[in-house]
């Protein structure tokens, strides 16, 4: 009877180690994406700043974010201007780890006075 049960259970451990490490991969891909995603709002948000702040004082502000910006940002859209303020506005696509994946977009924005 013992012998029966152990035929019967032959290969349980081997489904139980896929299962699990079918799981605990997904969940790396996950935590890399949220930290690309995280890493790409930080370095949109800081050249966006950036942006601004050469607008404020007289520089291109579209010609710096455009040579700042990762080149994992699809289909940049770039609007700086100046006046009373300096404005930039950029929107890009999210970067995917997964091929064909797309997140969405994002959109960030920075305002300086300006200095002239």
């Amino acid at each position: 009877m013992k012998a029966l049960a152990k035929h019967l259970e032959r290969g349980a451990s081997s489904l139980e180690f896929v299962g699990t490490f079918i799981f605990i991969v997904i969940m790396g891909l996950v935590v890399i994406q949220f930290a690309l995603t995280g890493w790409f709002t930080m370095t949109l948000t800081d050249t966006v700043r950036d942006g601004a702040r050469a607008q404020a004082n007289g520089t291109s502000g579209y010609a710096l974010i455009k040579s700042r910006l990762p080149e994992s940002a699809k289909n940049p859209i770039i609007n700086c201007y100046g006046g009373e303020e300096a404005r930039c506005t950029v929107s890009v696509e999210l970067p995917s780890i997964v091929p064909k994946l797309k997140l969405g977009n994002i959109t960030r924005t920075a305002v300086m006075p300006s200095l002239e």
